[in-house]
């Protein structure tokens, strides 16, 4: 990471042209990973003590192109910690089980669009549920993309996750 003083932008058009125009190795994979962060950016979310100082990373995408973005906030090693790393954690076991085709990233920015602060004294389960009750500045409800179940255990005869489970920090899986 690289300290800088330039505000994110919030729009990626000028990183979108780039890989669209030049079209470098990997650049279809980066291009899918791309979100408008500059909301993101609160001294609240990054526990900065410096709001004028933003962080910059540098992404190798293939050989020898890198591309430079501001850094998401659980990039800071701080922002991802305890309860809410848990929280993160089942979300991703939850996108794995629902075949959810959501990025980690959005993960990690929802669980922290909500929980600002440690959310100590709630269950997993409930906190997991919040998150996908939530509107987030990215496509509506986090939640609307855990509708489904993944190829495997459909296979399996299984149809869906029963949501409501959650709140008891259970996983319910629902047959034919």
């Amino acid at each position: 990471m690289i300290p800088t003083k330039d505000k994110p932008k919030q729009h990626t058009i000028e990183k979108e042209t780039y890989l669209l125009n030049s079209k470098p190795p990997g650049w279809l994979d980066e291009l899918a990973k791309m979100t408008d962060t500059g909301l993101m950016f609160a001294p609240a979310i990054l526990g900065s003590n410096s709001p004028d100082t933003y962080l910059c990373r540098l992404k190798m995408i293939g050989p020898g192109t890198v591309i430079a973005s501001n850094s998401q906030p659980f990039m800071k090693e701080e922002s991802l910690t305890g309860t809410r790393k848990k929280i993160y954690i089942a979300m991703k076991v939850l996108k794995e089980i629902t075949g959810a085709k959501i990025t980690s990233y959005r993960l990690k920015a929802s669980v922290l669009r909500v929980f600002h602060q440690q959310p100590d004294e709630m269950k997993i389960g409930e906190a997991v549920e919040k998150v996908l009750r939530a509107h987030t500045t990215y496509s509506g409800r986090i939640g609307d993309h855990f509708d489904g179940i993944c190829e495997n255990l459909r296979e399996k005869g299984f149809l869906r996750v029963e949501s409501e489970c959650l709140r008891m920090d259970k996983v319910k899986f629902v047959r034919e």
